[in-house]
């Protein structure tokens, strides 16, 4: 019973851990920012 608690914490956490790591990209100016519109397509 020991070994079937972490590997079901680790079960339940996994899906978790994979969402987290993708970035949300929130787009504030459609044009680049105020006094930046030339960089905007830098990353």
């Amino acid at each position: 019973m020991k070994s079937r608690l972490p590997c079901s914490i680790l079960a339940l956490l996994l899906p978790f851990v994979a969402a987290a790591q993708q970035p949300q990209v929130i787009p504030l100016w459609p044009n680049g920012a105020p006094g930046f519109e030339n960089r905007r397509d830098l990353p």
